[in-house]
């Protein structure tokens, strides 16, 4: 028979190896943010550096992004050149044997990719991220996109709940003010993958404020209807120049799982919004058709 002490000793014993697991676990993952903190601030040094190739190659992507801004074809056109220099310096980066002592050799490759990322980001979108959006809205203006989402967004806002489609609860005032909020704070940060993070916890918001208690199994169907009723009573114009910068300014492979669906999601209600006739867009909203986007 074992004794109640040695069960007690073995039991306090898990528990301690546990948490030392946890302990060391955690410390690990504070090191390495601690390490591409380390690395970040070192390449972003390297910008003022005459002394760095790469340093005179940002500057000199800096000065033609600055000078091109406003020559592009649409909003998406200049901020997809935008995303293909933020490329071609991050392969440069990831690549070169100048940057060798700035990147630790066991570094695994994806962290020293998102680490890379984030640094381009920041010598680039944070240093023209006041341009930019100033270059998207004027894009915006120009092509009357604003205009056609105001006037549908407006209407759109007196249809009543059956005429949306929507057969969920919706969010009330209080969670509206707040989605505002959070909207208006996505605006203010230039990396687009904490806009796209923080997006994902507004639409989960909204997934459960749409939650009746029923139990029963809400998807695209039922979202999309809702997030329309939501996005109309918010600042469209903003919005749609958010999730250009999102869309087009994200590393592709890092846009996955929920972030993509949601993004998309909001894209979708977006597009019919802007190219479709109020009355037609009603019909869409009821049908369901909205769902579709998941697939596009």
């Amino acid at each position: 028979i074992v004794s109640k002490s040695k069960i007690k000793q073995s039991f306090m014993k898990g528990i301690n190896a546990g948490v030392s697991k946890i302990g060391g676990t955690f410390s690990q993952h504070l090191a390495r943010k601690a390490e591409g903190n380390r690395v970040i601030k070192k390449i972003t040094k390297l910008v003022d550096s005459n002394d760095s190739y790469f340093g005179v190659l940002m500057r000199s992507n800096l000065s033609h992004i600055e000078k091109h801004l406003n020559t592009h074809d649409s909003a998406v056109a200049m901020l997809a050149t935008v995303r293909a220099i933020m490329t071609q310096l991050k392969n440069y980066v990831l690549q070169s044997s100048e940057l060798d002592p700035i990147l630790s050799s066991s570094m695994p490759i994806h962290e020293k990719d998102v680490i890379v990322e984030k640094a381009i980001c920041k010598c680039i979108l944070k240093s023209l991220k006041g341009q930019l959006d100033q270059s998207i809205g004027d894009y915006h203006l120009r092509d009357g996109s604003i205009k056609q989402l105001r006037c549908s967004s407006e209407a759109t806002q007196n249809k009543t709940l059956e005429e949306l489609g929507v057969t969920a609860k919706v969010p009330n005032e209080d969670t509206l003010e707040g989605i505002r909020r959070a909207f208006a704070s996505i605006q203010q940060d230039y990396l687009p993958l904490r806009k796209i993070k923080c997006l994902l916890k507004i639409c989960k918001v909204i997934y459960k404020s749409m939650e009746d208690g029923s139990g029963r199994q809400l998807g695209a169907d039922e979202l999309m209807p809702v997030l329309t009723y939501v996005l109309v009573r918010c600042d469209i114009a903003t919005l749609k120049q958010d999730m250009d910068y999102m869309t087009e300014l994200m590393e592709p492979c890092m846009i996955h799982g929920e972030g993509q669906y949601y993004l998309i999601s909001i894209q979708g209600v977006l597009y019919l919004l802007e190219h479709v006739e109020t009355e037609r867009c009603s019909k869409l909203f009821r049908s369901g058709s909205l769902g579709q986007w998941q697939h596009r």
